[in-house]
């Protein structure tokens, strides 16, 4: 039999998924958000358990990017979720709103795409905060 579905009423009252933390940065609505656990959730299980990267495998980092109204803006934070902060912002590869984001299974890539028609790659360097550099040391996209 079909499952009743909760009144309007009740959405504002019961949660399915209570808070855990906030996270604040961007000066605009959030468009677009993607985690490096989502990115290896896709793999199937085998390719999971031999990546043969397990430096970073309990590290959970979020991507997100918030509605720009210039170039300033156009930009892409990385989260560390369990410290709350802000790890780096990624700028230069955009210049309005980034649509897209997505992780590489192994989280060492980021790809973005924006309502300016650029696509762009970004290579995770751990050694460096700048956060200015889409895949190579260039800030062009490809």
């Amino acid at each position: 039999h079909a499952q009743k579905l909760p009144s309007e009423r009740d959405l504002g009252v019961l949660s399915l998924w209570p808070e855990v933390r906030k996270l604040y940065g961007h000066n605009t609505e959030l468009f677009c958000l993607t985690s490096t656990v989502t990115a290896r959730t896709a793999l199937p299980v085998t390719d999971r358990e031999n990546d043969g990267d397990d430096d970073d495998d309990d590290v959970a980092i979020v991507a997100s990017s918030a509605k720009a109204r210039d170039v300033e803006n156009a930009s892409i934070r990385l989260w560390d979720v369990e410290q709350g902060k802000c790890l780096q912002i990624l700028k230069g590869g955009h210049r309005s709103t980034v649509a897209t984001l997505s992780f590489s299974p192994n989280g060492q890539y980021l790809s973005s795409s924006g309502k300016d028609r650029r696509l762009c790659i970004w290579r995770r360097n751990t050694a460096s905060s700048d956060g200015t550099h889409p895949s190579s040391s260039s800030s062009s996209p490809l």
